[in-house]
C-alpha cells in the first residue's frame, strides 16, 4: 500500500503531517516492527479468546476454570524463551484471577459432566500431559466440598449430595448408565443435568443453580442500557413498574424479531446490540434459568410471559416516524 503511487496523494497539511506520513511508511517497511507485532499477538491472543469466551450470557461458569488454565498454558509455552517476560504476565494474569475468582468456580467446574467424558480424559493439555477429572485437581480439591457445605445448610442434605456427587464423578450408580456417559462429551452441562439429573434430585438441584450462574456482568449492562433507552430525561413520568415491563417487552419484541424471515432486510437496522448471538437462545430456556435463581426455595414462580410464536404469524411493527414516538409518549404520560 505505501509502495504505491496513490500513497502520496494522502499526504495533505502542515510538514507535521510530512513527518507522520513519512513515519508510517517507515513503520509498514520495518521487519522488525512484524516481528515484534506477531510476537504480542502470540501471547495476547489466549487472552484476547478468554475474555471473548467470558463475555456471554450463556451458562459456561463450569468451564471458566479449565480455560484460564489452558490459557495460562499457552502463555508459557509462547513465552518459553522469555522467561522474565512470562513470569511478568503471570503474575498481572493471577492478580486479575484472584480478583474475579470465587469458590463457585470450582464447584461448577467439579459439575461440568464434559470434563468426566472419555473424550476429554484421553486428550492432552496444552502442555501435552493428560487431563485429570476436575475433582483431582490439587487446588480444586480443597475449596468445592466446603462450598457445598455452604450452600446447604442442612448437614443431611449435605450428606446426601456428597453420596451423589461421588457417584458422579466416578461414573456409577444412577450416573452409570451408557447413555448418561455418553452424552457428557456434546451436551451442555445444564441439559445434561436436567435430562439425567432427575434419579438424584438434591445434587441435579445443586447443580443447575450453580451452572446457571453468570460469569459477567454484560447482561445487566445491556438491560440498563435498554432502561436507559425507554426511561430517558425526557421520558421520566413513567413508574418504575410500567417502565420494567417496557423493558420486558422491548426485549421480548427484539428476540421476535430476529426469527422473522425479513429481518435482514426491515429489521436489523432498528436492532440495538446487532452482534449479540446470545438473543438466539430460546426464551423459555432463558426464563427457566432465571427461575431457577430467583424461586430456587420453592415459591410460586409468576405466570406474566409473552408468547413466543415463531411462526409467520407474528405480526410485530415498526415505528414509522417520530410522530408516532410522540404520541405513544404521550398516552404512557397519560396512564401515569
Amino acid at each position: 500500500m505505501v509502495l504505491s503511487e496513490d500513497w502520496e496523494k494522502y499526504r495533505t497539511g502542515t510538514s507535521k503531517s510530512k513527518l507522520d506520513h513519512n513515519g508510517v511508511k517507515k513503520t509498514i517497511l520495518d521487519d522488525d516492527f512484524w516481528q515484534q507485532l506477531k510476537f504480542i499477538l502470540s501471547f495476547t491472543k489466549p487472552i484476547w479468546g478468554m475474555i471473548r469466551f467470558c463475555d456471554s450470557n450463556k451458562a459456561i461458569i463450569g468451564e471458566v476454570y479449565q480455560r484460564m488454565d489452558d490459557m495460562l498454558a499457552c502463555i508459557e509455552i509462547t513465552l518459553s524463551n522469555s522467561m522474565e517476560m512470562c513470569q511478568a504476565i503471570r503474575n498481572l494474569v493471577y492478580g486479575r484471577w484472584q480478583k474475579m475468582n470465587v469458590p463457585l468456580h470450582f464447584l461448577a467446574y467439579v459439575l461440568t459432566p464434559h470434563y468426566y467424558s472419555n473424550t476429554w480424559l484421553q486428550s492432552l493439555d496444552p502442555k501435552g500431559e493428560k487431563r485429570k477429572k476436575p475433582h483431582a485437581d490439587p487446588d480444586v480439591s480443597k475449596v468445592y466440598l466446603d462450598v457445598v457445605d455452604r450452600l446447604l445448610r442442612n448437614s443431611g442434605e449435605a450428606c446426601i449430595v456428597r453420596a451423589q456427587l461421588s457417584e458422579f464423578v466416578c461414573n456409577t450408580g444412577v450416573f452409570g448408565r451408557p447413555q448418561a456417559i455418553q452424552d457428557k462429551r456434546t451436551m451442555p452441562a445444564v441439559h445434561w443435568w436436567n435430562l439425567h439429573g432427575a434419579p438424584a434430585p438434591e445434587l441435579c438441584g445443586l447443580a443447575v443453580k450453580v451452572l446457571s450462574q453468570s460469569v459477567n456482568s454484560s447482561c445487566a449492562e445491556r438491560a440498563w442500557s435498554t432502561y436507559g433507552f425507554i426511561h430517558s430525561v425526557k421520558r421520566n413520568h413513567l413508574n418504575a413498574n410500567r417502565a420494567e415491563s417496557l423493558v420486558y417487552v422491548h426485549y421480548n419484541h427484539r428476540l421476535l424479531t430476529r426469527y422473522r424471515e425479513d429481518y435482514e432486510r426491515s429489521y436489523k437496522n432498528w436492532d440495538t446490540y446487532v452482534e449479540d448471538n446470545s438473543m438466539e437462545i430460546d426464551m423459555a430456556e432463558v426464563e427457566e434459568r432465571e427461575y431457577a435463581l430467583i424461586f430456587a426455595n420453592g415459591e410460586a414462580q409468576p405466570t406474566r410471559s409473552i408468547p413466543v410464536n415463531l411462526s409467520n404469524e407474528v405480526s410485530i411493527e415498526r415505528p414509522s416516524s417520530s410522530s408516532g414516538r410522540g404520541e405513544i409518549s404521550k398516552r404512557a404520560k397519560a396512564t401515569n
